[in-house]
């Protein structure tokens, strides 16, 4: 998936929804700019589903929901208003039901998953995690193909930073009994 700076002046997402409800393609807000993103390649997709088919077994009888992308998370401090930030992560889990609106997620998601590429990696390193861990997402996670790395970021009472390989087991910091062998993934 590629990223490019669609504009460089600033939005809010008010004006990011308005500006961008009828070109075609896939958009996100990132503090306050907006950036075009390319279509995923099959790995990234596969990826994705494997993460969303892993997760959903174990929130199903849970009182949280998963989503995958295309799905707008508005992330904001005050109101929504003030939002500069509106993402489509590739997986993600919602646990708030208040924050679940028809247009989106209005709030941070609990647990989120970004499969990256190199032409995506500053932003979901640097960017997204800033953001993410600033406005309240408790665990994220960073599944790189290419290195065959997943990093998480746990934010509860202290911030925690782990790196696995895809042939470890990755144990989720927040959801006990939550596992994902990665070495289980068949890109086929």
């Amino acid at each position: 998936m590629l990223y490019s700076a669609y504009s460089e002046e600033y939005f809010t997402a008010t004006e990011f929804m308005s500006f961008t409800k009828d070109l075609d393609g896939r958009y996100e807000l990132i503090d306050g700019r907006i950036f075009m993103m390319s279509s995923p390649s099959v790995t990234h997709q596969r990826l994705v589903r494997f993460t969303y088919d892993m997760f959903a077994p174990y929130f199903r009888e849970k009182n949280c929901e998963v989503f995958i992308s295309p799905l707008d998370v508005f992330l904001y401090e005050k109101t929504i208003n003030d939002c500069t930030n509106v993402y489509q992560p590739d997986v993600f889990v919602v646990c708030n039901k208040d924050v679940v609106k028809e247009r989106g997620i209005e709030g941070s998601p609990d647990l989120v998953v970004e499969i990256i590429s190199k032409s995506t990696a500053y932003n979901d390193y640097i960017h997204k995690l800033k953001n993410y861990m600033y406005y309240g997402v408790k665990e994220y996670w960073i599944v790189n193909y290419d290195s065959q790395q997943i990093t998480t970021f746990m934010k509860l009472d202290t911030f925690d930073t782990r790196t696995y390989n895809f042939s470890d087991i990755i144990e989720s910091g927040l959801f006990d009994g939550l596992r994902i062998d990665f070495s289980l993934f068949d890109q086929s």
